[in-house]
């Protein structure tokens, strides 16, 4: 058993056989030690990559993990567990960058994702496993890749970032609510709970009313309120619509801090960016393009969806 393979990619095949043959004990150390491994992930937004080989560290990090998911399986936050999975993919996602063809293959069949080489370094993969695993970002649609016999044409830095998105969805959805948690895991998801941020900031100081908005952003708001990782164009697009709105930057960021990738410094430099140049808000056909309008509206524009109700 490949214990730095386990380590690197603990949702595997392998990491799960060597979870069921350990008796993973549930004692204060266990649970402190999966406690910190879950803090780090929420404050630091990514875990660190782990530089060595010795088989203990490797083999904490591993149980670190299957406890992780346990307790905030427990909590039943999706915020939480988003923001878990987004940091536990960053790193995943480093050690990816270090894989050779073979790796890259391995991983990608964990995922039941069909890897094969292709003509100048590329790789191919299937479309079906393409659209189910890239990220939702315009220059991931399907339409901006070169596509051979239904398979996929990646660059290496673009096939590491699908996999880094397949480690994120699987890992958040492995986290999902869990019942019949034992006492010690339950303890340590109300103690978690207790000590990180609430996840449901409310919208204040608007000019225009919520009732007020068009579907497209209601449906965008209520992704954020799951938890839901937007695209970086939606982002845009909401952001733009509630300044123009007349909202205040610091309530724009706070409509943000339920993204389970949010980074406060990050969000407010973009924000205040798109405030600063003074974006409008583009037509219905321009929110169409970017594949994220919700219902045929016929207004034009977002902000005449009130005027028109």
């Amino acid at each position: 058993m490949d214990l730095l393979y386990i380590s690197h990619y603990p949702f595997s095949a392998e990491a799960k056989e060597f979870i069921r043959s350990r008796k993973i004990g549930l004692g204060y150390d266990s649970i402190d030690s999966a406690k910190k491994h879950i803090h780090e992930a929420m404050a630091k937004g990514e875990l660190a990559k782990l530089e060595t080989r010795v088989e203990s560290v490797l083999e904490r990090d591993v149980i670190n993990y299957a406890l992780a998911r346990a307790i905030l399986a427990a909590t039943g936050s999706r915020y939480l567990a988003g923001r878990y999975a987004v940091a536990k993919s960053k790193q995943i996602g480093k050690y990816l960058q270090a894989e050779d063809e073979a790796g890259l293959a391995k991983v990608a069949a964990e995922f039941g994702a069909e890897l094969h080489a292709g003509s100048g370094g590329k790789f191919e993969m299937r479309f079906p496993d393409y659209l189910r695993y890239a990220p939702k970002a315009r220059e991931y649609k399907l339409v901006n890749e070169s596509l051979k016999e239904g398979r996929v044409q990646l660059a290496r830095n673009s096939l590491v970032r699908v996999l880094e998105e397949a480690a994120r969805m699987h890992i958040e959805a492995a986290a999902g609510e869990m019942t019949g948690a034992p006492p010690e895991i339950k303890k340590a998801a109300e103690e978690l709970k207790t000590s990180l941020p609430r996840e449901a900031p409310a919208l204040t100081k608007v000019f225009m009313s919520e009732e007020s908005y068009p579907p497209c952003v209601k449906k965008l708001l209520e992704r954020l309120r799951l938890s839901d990782n937007l695209p970086h164009v939606a982002r845009f697009y909401l952001a733009t619509f509630l300044l123009n709105t007349g909202m205040k930057t610091e309530d724009v960021i706070k409509v943000f801090s339920t993204a389970p990738d949010f980074n406060e410094a990050t969000t407010r430099y973009q924000v205040e960016y798109i405030a600063k140049k003074g974006y409008k808000v583009p037509a219905c056909s321009g929110v169409e393009s970017y594949g994220i309008c919700a219902e045929a509206c016929r207004v034009g524009s977002p902000l005449r969806y009130g005027k028109r109700r």
